[in-house]
Protein backbone atom coordinates (compact mmCIF):
# COMPACT_ATOMS: atom_id res chain seq x y z
CA UNK A 1 0.00 0.00 0.00
CA UNK A 2 1.34 3.50 -0.97
CA UNK A 3 0.10 6.66 0.60
CA UNK A 4 0.17 9.95 -0.86
CA UNK A 5 -0.20 13.14 -0.11
CA UNK A 6 -2.57 14.41 -3.10
CA UNK A 7 -3.76 18.03 -4.16
CA UNK A 8 -4.24 20.70 -6.97
CA UNK A 9 -4.14 23.51 -7.94
CA UNK A 10 -6.44 25.64 -10.65
CA UNK A 11 -7.37 28.57 -12.32
CA UNK A 12 -10.72 28.70 -10.77
CA UNK A 13 -13.33 26.53 -9.53
CA UNK A 14 -15.34 25.38 -13.25
CA UNK A 15 -13.23 22.58 -14.64
CA UNK A 16 -15.05 23.32 -17.77
CA UNK A 17 -14.01 26.52 -18.31
CA UNK A 18 -10.28 26.68 -15.82
CA UNK A 19 -7.46 24.58 -16.14
CA UNK A 20 -5.47 22.57 -13.65
CA UNK A 21 -1.90 24.32 -12.98
CA UNK A 22 0.12 22.01 -10.82
CA UNK A 23 -0.38 18.55 -9.52
CA UNK A 24 1.41 17.58 -6.30
CA UNK A 25 2.30 14.55 -4.81
CA UNK A 26 4.35 13.35 -1.94
CA UNK A 27 4.49 9.74 -0.56
CA UNK A 28 4.14 8.92 3.11
CA UNK A 29 4.59 6.50 5.29
CA UNK A 30 1.77 4.00 6.36
CA UNK A 31 2.12 4.32 9.96
CA UNK A 32 3.08 7.59 10.85
CA UNK A 33 2.15 10.03 7.92
CA UNK A 34 5.59 11.36 7.60
CA UNK A 35 6.74 11.98 4.14
CA UNK A 36 9.44 9.72 2.73
CA UNK A 37 9.85 11.25 -0.49
CA UNK A 38 10.23 14.64 -1.59
CA UNK A 39 6.82 16.23 -2.57
CA UNK A 40 6.74 16.36 -7.05
CA UNK A 41 5.05 19.18 -8.28
CA UNK A 42 4.16 19.01 -11.75
CA UNK A 43 3.93 22.67 -13.20
CA UNK A 44 2.05 23.76 -16.15
CA UNK A 45 4.02 26.46 -16.69
CA UNK A 46 6.50 24.59 -17.26
CA UNK A 47 4.87 22.46 -20.37
CA UNK A 48 1.64 22.41 -20.50
CA UNK A 49 -1.92 20.69 -18.72
CA UNK A 50 -2.21 18.10 -21.27
CA UNK A 51 1.86 16.80 -20.05
CA UNK A 52 1.05 17.33 -16.09
CA UNK A 53 -2.18 15.21 -16.76
CA UNK A 54 -0.42 12.41 -19.06
CA UNK A 55 2.07 12.51 -16.09
CA UNK A 56 -0.31 12.01 -13.54
CA UNK A 57 -1.84 8.77 -15.83
CA UNK A 58 1.23 7.10 -16.39
CA UNK A 59 2.29 7.38 -12.64
CA UNK A 60 -1.24 6.47 -10.96
CA UNK A 61 -3.37 5.07 -12.85
CA UNK A 62 -4.02 1.65 -14.27
CA UNK A 63 -2.53 0.36 -10.98
CA UNK A 64 -3.40 -1.95 -8.90
CA UNK A 65 -5.54 -0.20 -6.57
CA UNK A 66 -3.59 0.46 -3.42
CA UNK A 67 -0.52 1.05 -5.59
CA UNK A 68 -1.97 5.10 -4.98
CA UNK A 69 -3.99 5.61 -1.93
CA UNK A 70 -4.80 9.65 -2.22
CA UNK A 71 -4.97 11.17 1.21
CA UNK A 72 -6.18 15.14 1.11
CA UNK A 73 -8.57 17.37 1.80
CA UNK A 74 -11.38 17.99 -0.66
CA UNK A 75 -10.29 15.45 -2.98
CA UNK A 76 -13.70 14.71 -4.39
CA UNK A 77 -13.20 18.23 -5.95
CA UNK A 78 -9.71 17.37 -7.19
CA UNK A 79 -10.44 14.22 -8.81
CA UNK A 80 -13.63 15.61 -10.52
CA UNK A 81 -11.42 18.52 -11.64
CA UNK A 82 -9.15 15.72 -13.15
CA UNK A 83 -11.79 13.63 -15.06
CA UNK A 84 -13.34 16.94 -16.74
CA UNK A 85 -9.49 18.10 -17.48
CA UNK A 86 -8.09 14.78 -19.39
CA UNK A 87 -11.24 14.15 -20.88
CA UNK A 88 -11.77 17.09 -22.69
CA UNK A 89 -7.93 17.70 -23.38
CA UNK A 90 -7.61 13.57 -24.55
CA UNK A 91 -9.98 11.62 -26.90
CA UNK A 92 -8.43 8.49 -26.76
CA UNK A 93 -7.59 8.27 -22.80
CA UNK A 94 -10.75 8.62 -21.28
CA UNK A 95 -10.31 8.52 -17.34
CA UNK A 96 -14.65 7.87 -15.70
CA UNK A 97 -15.77 9.55 -11.98
CA UNK A 98 -15.84 5.48 -10.78
CA UNK A 99 -12.29 4.36 -12.40
CA UNK A 100 -10.24 7.22 -10.56
CA UNK A 101 -12.62 8.16 -7.54
CA UNK A 102 -14.79 5.31 -6.96
CA UNK A 103 -12.02 2.80 -6.97
CA UNK A 104 -9.98 3.91 -5.44
CA UNK A 105 -9.44 3.97 -1.77
CA UNK A 106 -8.39 7.42 -0.27
CA UNK A 107 -8.67 9.14 2.65
CA UNK A 108 -9.75 12.71 2.79
CA UNK A 109 -9.96 14.81 5.75
CA UNK A 110 -12.59 17.49 5.27
CA UNK A 111 -15.58 15.58 6.96
CA UNK A 112 -13.11 14.92 9.60
CA UNK A 113 -12.34 18.63 10.23
CA UNK A 114 -15.44 19.87 9.64
CA UNK A 115 -16.92 17.87 12.55
CA UNK A 116 -14.23 18.39 14.77
CA UNK A 117 -15.43 21.86 14.23
CA UNK A 118 -19.23 21.26 15.77
CA UNK A 119 -20.12 20.76 11.91
CA UNK A 120 -19.19 24.02 10.47
CA UNK A 121 -18.01 24.41 7.21
CA UNK A 122 -16.97 27.86 8.02
CA UNK A 123 -13.71 28.37 9.39
CA UNK A 124 -13.35 24.24 9.24
CA UNK A 125 -9.82 25.09 7.65
CA UNK A 126 -8.11 26.65 11.02
CA UNK A 127 -9.15 23.55 13.45
CA UNK A 128 -5.96 21.82 14.67
CA UNK A 129 -3.91 24.99 13.35
CA UNK A 130 -4.15 28.36 11.59
CA UNK A 131 -3.95 28.05 8.19
CA UNK A 132 -1.67 30.52 7.13
CA UNK A 133 -1.80 30.33 3.54
CA UNK A 134 -4.73 31.59 0.93
CA UNK A 135 -5.18 29.25 -1.76
CA UNK A 136 -7.01 32.29 -3.51
CA UNK A 137 -4.23 33.70 -4.36
CA UNK A 138 -2.93 31.42 -6.10
CA UNK A 139 -4.90 32.58 -9.20
CA UNK A 140 -3.44 36.18 -8.59
CA UNK A 141 -0.09 34.72 -8.50
CA UNK A 142 -0.73 32.73 -11.55
CA UNK A 143 -2.20 35.81 -13.92
CA UNK A 144 1.40 37.16 -12.51
CA UNK A 145 4.07 34.70 -13.14
CA UNK A 146 4.51 34.63 -9.62
CA UNK A 147 6.11 30.93 -10.13
CA UNK A 148 7.90 30.57 -7.19
CA UNK A 149 5.34 31.94 -5.11
CA UNK A 150 2.77 29.39 -5.98
CA UNK A 151 5.87 26.68 -5.37
CA UNK A 152 5.81 28.11 -1.54
CA UNK A 153 1.98 28.38 -1.13
CA UNK A 154 2.07 25.05 -1.89
CA UNK A 155 4.41 23.55 0.64
CA UNK A 156 3.09 26.02 3.22
CA UNK A 157 -0.29 24.20 2.75
CA UNK A 158 1.20 20.53 2.25
CA UNK A 159 3.20 21.16 5.17
CA UNK A 160 -0.16 22.54 7.09
CA UNK A 161 -2.02 19.14 5.79
CA UNK A 162 0.50 17.12 6.92
CA UNK A 163 0.53 18.20 10.78
CA UNK A 164 -3.23 18.24 10.52
CA UNK A 165 -2.91 14.69 9.14
CA UNK A 166 -0.57 13.01 11.58
CA UNK A 167 -2.63 14.77 14.25
CA UNK A 168 -5.68 12.71 13.45
CA UNK A 169 -3.68 9.25 13.05
CA UNK A 170 -2.94 9.66 16.48
CA UNK A 171 -5.92 10.97 18.26
CA UNK A 172 -9.02 9.53 16.50
CA UNK A 173 -8.10 5.69 17.27
CA UNK A 174 -8.08 6.62 21.10
CA UNK A 175 -11.74 7.08 20.53
CA UNK A 176 -12.08 3.54 18.97
CA UNK A 177 -9.83 2.12 22.66
CA UNK A 178 -12.70 4.78 24.69
CA UNK A 179 -15.58 3.43 22.81
CA UNK A 180 -14.21 -0.34 23.12
CA UNK A 181 -13.67 -0.04 26.54
CA UNK A 182 -17.24 1.74 27.87
CA UNK A 183 -15.67 5.09 28.16
CA UNK A 184 -17.85 6.53 25.89
CA UNK A 185 -21.02 5.51 24.34
CA UNK A 186 -22.97 6.15 20.90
Amino acid sequence: MADYYFDIETTGLNPKEDKIITIQYMELDKFTGMPKKEMVILKEWESSEKEILEKFREKFLNKQAFDFVPIGKALEFNFRFIIERNNSLFDDNYISYRQLFAQTPSIDIKPILILINSGKFTGYQNVLGEQTYDSSKIIEMYKNKEYEKIENAIKAEANEFLIKYRILRKELPKIQEKFEKGEISP
